[in-house]
Order: C-alpha cells, then sequence, then structure tokens
C-alpha cells in the first residue's frame, strides 16, 4: 500500500518536471487502461476515499503522461508546455515573460478603452508571445467597433454571408442543425403518437401518455412539442406547458414565454406563468423585457373640409410620424367653348336656359364627389387612428401579460416603461445601456402611413455574481475579484475533457447592490447570489440557492462538500467573462464556478463515474 501512495505523492511533488502532455499524447496505446483508472478515481472521489483516488490518477498520469483529466483532477495545469500545480505557476515563469507581463500591464494601464488603442495593445500582446491577452483585447476592439476586420481575423474568424464567423462554429452551427433536424424525426412521431393519448377516451392511455410526456427532458424535444401540442387545443397546450416545466434549457424557457403570453387560454397561460417562476431568471427576464413596448401616443387634428389639411401625430419610440391628409380643394370652373351655329330660329334665351342648367348641374355633381373624397380622408384618417388604437390594445395585453411575472421574478415594479427595464437589466447584466437619443426624427408623409410592427424577446439577458473580496485563481495566484481586468489569466476548466488551463479574462461585471448568499464549502466561505452556478460533482452546475449541505462541489484538483447555505448582506458583487471555457476558480481552495457566461445543460459531466465503473477496491 505504501509504494502505491509514494508514487502518487512524487508525480504531485516533481509534477513540474513532467513535460506537457501533447508531444506524449501522439500516440495513446494505453488510453483505455487510463481512462479505466480515471473512472475508478472518481468513483473513490464519490466514497470520501482520498488516498485510493491519488494512487488511480498516478497509476493514470504515469502509464500515459498525455492524459488531461487524470492531471487536471490532481490539481496540475499546463504552462507553456509543462504540467505545474497552479500555486507554483507564477514562480515557473521565465524572466524574460515575466518583464513582458510587466510591461504589458503598464501598456494596458495607458490604453484607452476605444477600438483602435485596443488594437493597438492587442498587435503588441502577439508580437510579444502575450497570444490570451492579445485575443482578449481583439474582442473589446470588436465590441466597440464591429468593423473592425483585423481585429476579427486575428481571433480566428471569416467573413460568410455578411457575418463573422469561425469556421469551427460554422461547422458546430451545422452540426447541431442536423443534430436537430434528426432529433425532429425522432421526436415528432412520437409525440405526435402521445397527443392521441392525451386524446384517447380511455383514462388509462391517458394517463400513460401523460406520464411519458412528463418524462421527456431532451431539450431538443423542444420544436417538436411546440409544433405537435403548443399548436393544439387547450388541453394539449396545457400539457406542453407542464413538459416544458420539466426540460432545463434556453430553449425550453423561451417557448414557456410564449405560452404565458401568447396562448389564447387563460389557463395555458397560468400554467407557463407559473414555470417560468422556477426557471434560471437570467432565461426569462430579458426575453420577457423584449416583448415590452411602450403604447403608441398620437393624435388626431381634423381638417376642416375640402381645401383644408388633416393631420396625424404619432410618437414612436424611435421616429415620430406627422401625416398628412389633404382634402380635395373646391371644383373650379373651366372654360370649354361650344359654338352653335347662327339661325333666325335659334332660341339665344332657351340656350342660355339650358347651358345654365346643365352647368349648376355639372357644379352639383362636382361639389358632391369632392364632398364624398373628404368624407373619404375623413375615414382615412379615423381607420389610421384605430388602426393604432389597435396595436396598442396589442401592446397593452403583451405587457398586461409579462409585467406580473417580471414584477415576481425581480421584485421591481417599473410599469410598461421598457426603457427603463432595459436599463436595469443592462445594469444588473454588467452592460453599458444605450441612452435614448435627446431628439428623433419626425418624417412626413401624405399619402400612406407605414404599417407599425412590435417584436415579441433578451435581454441578455448570468447570472450570477461574488462579493468583493473573492479570491479568483490566477496565473500569479489568487487575487480579489474586483481587481481584476481584461487580459488578466484565470485558472480554468475544458468542462469537455476536464482539462485546466489559464484563460484570459474578456470582460469585467460591476452589479448590484444585490442579496447574497454565504456558502461555506470545505471550511472556507464564498459569497455569492443566489443564482450563480458551482459545479457539483459528477452532476454539472447548480445555482447557490439550490446548494444543500452534503453536496459535493469541484474543486481545483479535489473535491469539498458544502457545509451550509445562509443569507448574507446586500452588497455590490462581481462577476467576470473567461475565453474558451466560460468558467473559472474562486475561494484559496479553487471552487470551479461559471462565469457570466449563459448556461447550457450538461448531457454527461467530465467528472461522471459510468455506472459500469462500479465501486473500485483498493489496490
Amino acid at each position: 500500500m505504501l509504494a502505491p501512495l509514494w508514487l502518487s505523492l512524487s508525480c504531485l511533488a516533481f509534477a513540474g518536471d513532467v513535460p506537457g502532455g501533447h508531444a506524449a499524447s501522439a500516440s495513446r496505446p494505453h488510453q483505455s487502461e487510463t481512462d479505466e483508472l480515471v473512472r475508478k478515481a472518481l468513483g473513490c472521489e464519490a466514497e470520501g476515499r482520498e488516498a485510493e483516488r491519488l494512487i488511480h490518477l498516478a497509476r493514470a498520469v504515469a502509464i500515459d503522461p498525455g492524459n488531461a483529466l487524470a492531471r487536471a483532477l490532481m490539481g496540475l495545469v499546463e504552462v507553456r508546455g509543462r504540467w505545474l500545480r497552479p500555486d507554483g505557476a507564477a514562480a515557473g515563469v521565465e524572466p524574460d515573460r515575466k518583464a513582458r507581463e510587466r510591461e504589458y500591464l503598464a501598456r494596458r494601464a495607458a490604453t484607452p478603452t476605444k477600438a483602435d488603442a485596443q488594437v493597438r495593445l492587442a498587435d503588441w500582446c502577439s508580437k510579444n508571445g502575450l497570444e490570451e491577452q492579445a485575443r482578449a483585447h481583439y474582442r473589446v476592439a470588436i465590441q466597440l467597433d464591429p468593423s473592425k476586420e483585423s481585429a476579427w481575423r486575428h481571433l480566428g474568424y471569416q467573413k460568410q454571408g455578411g457575418r463573422w464567423v469561425r469556421p469551427e462554429d460554422a461547422a458546430a452551427e451545422k452540426a447541431e442543425a442536423a443534430a436537430q433536424k434528426k432529433a425532429d424525426r425522432s421526436w415528432r412521431p412520437r409525440l405526435e403518437r402521445l397527443r392521441d393519448g392525451l386524446s384517447h377516451r380511455d383514462a388509462d392511455r391517458r394517463e400513460k401518455a401523460r406520464k411519458e410526456l412528463m418524462a421527456i427532458t431532451d431539450p431538443r424535444a423542444v420544436p417538436s412539442i411546440l409544433l405537435v401540442l403548443a399548436s393544439g387545443g387547450e388541453t394539449l397546450q396545457q400539457a406542453a406547458a407542464q413538459a416544458l416545466g420539466r426540460i432545463s434549457g434556453p430553449r425550453a424557457s423561451d417557448a414557456l414565454v410564449s405560452l404565458a403570453i401568447l396562448s389564447p387560454f387563460r389557463s395555458v397561460r397560468d400554467r407557463a406563468s407559473s414555470a417560468l417562476l422556477f426557471r434560471d431568471p437570467g432565461e426569462v427576464i430579458g426575453t420577457l423585457i423584449g416583448l415590452l413596448r411602450r403604447p403608441f401616443k398620437y393624435k388626431v387634428i381634423p381638417g376642416d373640409g375640402p381645401g383644408t389639411t388633416g393631420r396625424l401625430l404619432v410618437d414612436g419610440v424611435a421616429f415620430d410620424l406627422r401625416k398628412t391628409y389633404r382634402y380635395p380643394d373646391m371644383p373650379r370652373p373651366e372654360s370649354h367653348a361650344v359654338n352653335f351655329p347662327p339661325g333666325r330660329n335659334l332660341d339665344v334665351a332657351a340656350v342660355d336656359r339650358l347651358v345654365a342648367s346643365k352647368n349648376a348641374m355639372e357644379e352639383q355633381l362636382a361639389r358632391q364627389e369632392t364632398i364624398r373624397r373628404a368624407m373619404a380622408v375623413d375615414r382615412r384618417m379615423e381607420d389610421d387612428a384605430a388602426q393604432l388604437e389597435k396595436t396598442n390594445a396589442a401592446i397593452r395585453t403583451v405587457n398586461d401579460r409579462a409585467l406580473p411575472i417580471l414584477r415576481t421574478l425581480t421584485g421591481r415594479d417599473d410599469g410598461p416603461n421598457p426603457e427603463s427595464w432595459n436599463s436595469w437589466w443592462a445594469n444588473e447584466l454588467g452592460l453599458v445601456s444605450s441612452s435614448a437619443p435627446s431628439s428623433k426624427p419626425t418624417y412626413e408623409d401624405v399619402e400612406t402611413m407605414p404599417g407599425v410592427s412590435f417584436e415579441v424577446t433578451v435581454p441578455t439577458f448570468h447570472h450570477g455574481c461574488f462579493a468583493a473580496g473573492t479570491p479568483v485563481h490566477t496565473a500569479g495566484g489568487p487575487r480579489a475579484i474586483e481587481t481584476l481586468r481584461v487580459g488578466d489569466l484565470v485558472l480554468s476548466q475544458n468542462l469537455k475533457d476536464g482539462s485546466l488551463g489559464y484563460r484570459a479574462v474578456t470582460g469585467i461585471h460591476v452589479n448590484g447592490p444585490a442579496d447574497t448568499l454565504r456558502i461555506v464549502i470545505a471550511g472556507e466561505a464564498v459569497v455569492a447570489t443566489g443564482i450563480h452556478r458551482f459545479w457539483k460533482v459528477g452532476m454539472g452546475w447548480a445555482m447557490a440557492r439550490d446548494l444543500r449541505p452534503g453536496d459535493r462541489l469541484r474543486m481545483a484538483g479535489r473535491s469539498g462538500l458544502v457545509e451550509s447555505v445562509t443569507p448574507d448582506a446586500r452588497q455590490t458583487i462581481y462577476n467576470l467573462d473567461v475565453q474558451g471555457n466560460r468558467d473559472y476558480f474562486v475561494g484559496i481552495r479553487g471552487i470551479l464556478v461559471n462565469d457570466f457566461g449563459m448556461v447550457e445543460p450538461v448531457e454527461t459531466p467530465f467528472d461522471a463515474v459510468p455506472a459500469a465503473a462500479g465501486v473500485a477496491t483498493n489496490p
């Protein structure tokens, strides 16, 4: 027993002398053997057998030095081709690189937050071997000015169809579309069968279909649920709302918002609205705010009949409209000579009377046509005003359905004021909210009024944050979260293969004040908002408010148990955007947490214990 334990301790003690895994992993003949050892280590971790866990991991590394997951579970991070402990990463930096990093920090402090300046700083970083920092500042540049093509290209993007995409992203989108199409072919007939079962006259058939529907958790089933069930009657829409409430992810949340706002059935809207209260607020609030609209303010100034003008003045969000309705002028006589042949029998007086009668009739017909056209102008003005009122009624309906949900989720009541809601939500997300322009353009229209359109979203619109003073593991050691800047390197974990690495901070978010929780994990307390995500070993992301004593959380090179979750003070909170992995480690012990990005459901956690692994035994 002592020899294997000494082996594991030796691997940890001399981790810095082991070359990085890229060269060693070119050929991995023992991969299946080492993967089995990693599975055994995870099984030991789940049962709290720490010594055996380290032994299995040490054997895996000894057999296959390129096993990134084994090294990550031992708390080793690859830094420029060498495996190091996070607390020794800073000490392993060459003097020349340290000098370049010091110069980088000085240049960063002197660089304004302008696109051209950020590109120049990124170019300098790239020339001096600071690639992570270079990518971070190129990203800042395109956020400030999306027209910076050089920044896009440095980040590996290509322009396709008028938008910048990375080849791997385009391939991923294509693969996702293919996967969704394949899922649709599977889910649609299955849901059609369940739809028939839900409507069956036999109670047992209905109950069986209901139970099978409630067991669906695949996010890719959402489009088929909307197509097959949500397009049906009240009973089917209720079933759709109930099923969507059991599926995780933004797709299901968006579908529930649609049912809560747009369903014609009150019972369906109530069920969907109730389900939204238990979703991740970051998936719901932005979408609901995106549906809010301010009703149009308008004023009708009628004309005074022929020869005058009427106006419709519309106060819009992006622009104002002044529509002029021109009434026809009063008919004007136009001379038209008619020659009568001379003759002694010509009765001039009779001709005069005939012509006068004809002229009077023509004038009367012209006046009647003028009045008819003037009345048509009045009707057109009334129709335009009625269309505005109809649009306002639809806006008020959506607002009246969205606002109660927003009030419950946020505790705020900004009323039907989308500008106020958007400003607040941007502040919550740590974004700069664009203020409304001081003056709006006014468009003139003398013939027709353009149709009025309104949006059904956003916005992003996660998230939780941490209190000031929370340590974040960086390449230079733990630092308080509020001191970090764009370009700093933080310890991060790849959730696909479990490997550890340092990734650049690409965004800083300061929010609040907000209510927080104090979570004690393995003897250390961290303070976070209730919706921040922590990685539960073998299960994936979980919100702080859902953590319970005894839950095991992933830490840098180990795991630890939640000891308590209690309310803490209302305070200013901080969060980060991290390039690539979208996660980082907090606390002195290094607890894996999600960054500010949207959380996607994890199908297979990297540290899950497969059923086939069984119970690990002593070596």
